[in-house]
């Protein structure tokens, strides 16, 4: 078959057969000898346009979103997905064992069973930013955050420990040993709150599930946390910050890293199940700290406007490495052999469209010419890979 009719018929073919990599998948993984299940989300925007740096593929910044107890990845995504679509962020929202996560205090089947959730979380991002969950999805490694609700916000906070996590946004839960490394903050919080108190969960404060028996030490509260965060990230102090409606924001000054906290006046723990009224800012937030890596945020444009010698909407890590192992297979660059056309025009539909399809103009973040990259050994921290 000549070349470029066979090209048009894998053009055709992927375009009529090929599932869009964008929006909600459902997919799962083995971690700990038990099969995990979670839904990755790729903004729909990002099916669309063409590359700033077509030849390349770009990286996304993406936000692990971890439900409450009781509650399934459809909750979290339900409350985050507007904002991730509009800052061009990708979701992966894993489920809990019997909707719940361990997080040390709490909470439910998986504290009582001793699940390595923050082990799952790592080895998810490892095979996400790996290719090995959607080969042609390029996530950076230098942009990866955690946001949670609840028993969520309790592993959201707990994730800090892992050096792959840059940042978080906590949602009426957070682990009160903290760790010492800097990393950017947002922290939300009813003053009200009953279920999770606002002053710490300990012998003298009741919370729901149990937290006030597993945690043994003095009662932790809201501001507690946000005061040692301003500590661990040389935050000189703090500033009243008018961000929405309805909260006291407070922002920490001459910080290494963004570091915040809003408190509510009004509201019940349960309101921020469904529905989170600054859940598009948190993802601003975030998109803000991740433009940073290679970019000035513009906040009359909404948008990262990037340095020089960065480029695209997003910045990129170890691209160079990405576009060779990624790239689609053509009769120029692999042997070719005539009866494996049929094979090759379904095999590599999802490839070749991935790689045109996750590209599109606007800018949002900037990319960098070098980056690190994964260990292959789930428990070496990240190392920088000489290039090839």
């Amino acid at each position: 078959m000549g070349g470029w009719l066979r090209r048009l018929l894998l053009f055709f073919s992927f375009t009529v057969v090929s599932p869009s990599p964008c929006g909600r998948q459902t997919k799962q993984i083995t971690f700990g000898r038990l099969e995990r299940t979670f839904v990755i989300r790729v903004p729909e925007a990002v099916c669309s346009g063409q590359s700033p740096k077509a030849s390349q593929l770009e990286s996304l910044p993406v936000i692990v979103a971890l439900h409450c107890k009781g509650c399934t990845s459809a909750s979290i995504l339900d409350v985050f997905e507007n904002g991730a679509e509009q800052y061009d962020m990708v979701l992966l929202a894993p489920d809990g064992i019997d909707r719940s996560f361990n997080a040390k205090v709490c909470c439910g089947t998986a504290l009582e069973q001793g699940v390595d959730d923050v082990g799952f979380i790592r080895e998810l991002l490892l095979q996400v930013r790996r290719g090995r969950i959607m080969p042609n999805l390029q996530i950076s490694d230098r942009a990866m955050y955690a946001v949670g609700f609840s028993n969520g916000g309790f592993l959201a906070s707990q994730l800090t420990q892992l050096r792959e996590i840059r940042g978080f946004a906590a949602l009426a839960g957070h682990v009160y040993k903290l760790p010492s490394k800097k990393k950017t903050v947002s922290i939300h919080w009813m003053k009200e709150d009953s279920v999770v108190n606002y002053n710490g969960c300990c012998s003298t404060r009741s919370c729901c599930c149990g937290i006030n028996q597993k945690w043994s030490g003095p009662c932790i509260g809201a501001e507690a946390i946000f005061q040692k965060w301003l500590e661990i990230n040389g935050c000189e102090g703090d500033l009243l910050e008018n961000v929405t409606s309805g909260a006291e924001c407070r922002v920490g000054s001459g910080c290494s890293r963004p570091t915040r906290i809003c408190s509510y006046n009004t509201g019940t723990h349960g309101d921020w199940e469904h529905h989170f009224q600054d859940a598009s800012n948190v993802v601003r937030f975030v998109a803000k700290d991740a433009c940073s890596i290679g970019g000035t945020w513009d906040d009359h444009a909404n948008a990262c406007q990037c340095h020089s010698g960065a480029y695209g909407r997003f910045w990129q890590d170890g691209h160079t490495n990405a576009a060779k192992s990624k790239s689609p297979v053509t009769p120029e660059n692999h042997g070719y052999d005539p009866w494996q056309d049929i094979v090759l025009i379904g095999g590599l539909a999802a490839s070749v469209l991935g790689i045109v399809g996750l590209t599109r103009s606007r800018l949002r973040f900037c990319m960098e010419e070098d980056d690190e990259d994964y260990d292959d050994d789930e428990h070496q921290p990240m190392t920088r890979r000489p290039a090839a």
